[in-house]
C-alpha cells in the first residue's frame, strides 16, 4: 500500500508571496506553494513546499489526510535542505523526524503509526535561521523499499 502526498495535498501554506523563494525581511517562518521556479503559485499548480526559516521560533504545520487503515508505515521524503541539519517531522498516532538531504533525493525518515484515515501534521524541525528546505513529494507505504521514480 501506498499513499503519495504531492504539495497540492498538503493545507496551511502561504499561496502569496513576493515570488521568490528566499528569506526576505520580517520575522516569520512559513511554507510557501511553488513551482521549479516561483514561490507563491496557487496550491493547486504547487510542485512542492518551501520552508523559509526567519528568525521566530515556532511554524505553522501543514496538514493532509491520511486514506489508510490504522497501522505502521514507511515515511519516504523526497526533497532538500541547505546545509545545517534540515529536518522534518511527520506526526499521526506517532511522529518520526529526520534530515533531508543537500541536493533533491529520497530519504527514509522513519516509521510512523496512524489511526484509520488520520489527519497528518508535517512540519520541520530544528531548522536554523534564514535556512530554506524545499519537499517535493510524501510517500507513506507498508513497505520499506525507496520509491523508484523521481517527482
Amino acid at each position: 500500500m501506498v499513499q503519495i502526498l504531492r504539495a497540492s495535498d498538503w493545507k496551511g501554506g502561504v499561496e502569496a508571496n513576493e515570488g521568490e523563494c528566499g528569506a526576505t525581511a520580517g520575522e516569520y517562518s512559513y511554507w510557501v506553494y511553488a513551482t521549479a521556479t516561483r514561490c507563491g503559485v496557487p496550491r493547486e499548480q504547487a510542485e512542492r513546499v518551501v520552508s523559509i526559516r526567519q528568525p521566530t521560533p515556532g511554524m505553522a504545520s501543514l496538514t493532509a489526510k491520511a486514506t489508510f487503515a490504522e497501522g505502521r508505515y514507511a515515511v519516504w521524503v523526497y526533497g532538500a535542505g541547505q546545509p545545517g541539519n534540515p529536518q522534518v517531522i511527520l506526526c499521526g498516532k506517532t511522529c518520526v523526524n529526520g534530515p533531508l538531504p543537500p541536493t533533491p533525493s529520497w530519504v527514509l525518515i522513519g516509521w510512523v503509526e496512524i489511526r484509520d484515515n488520520q489527519l497528518l501534521f508535517f512540519r520541520t524541525w530544528q531548522q536554523p535561521d534564514g535556512h530554506r528546505l524545499d519537499v517535493h513529494v510524501v510517500v507513506l507505504s507498508s513497505s520499506g523499499t525507496p520509491p523508484d521514480w523521481v517527482p
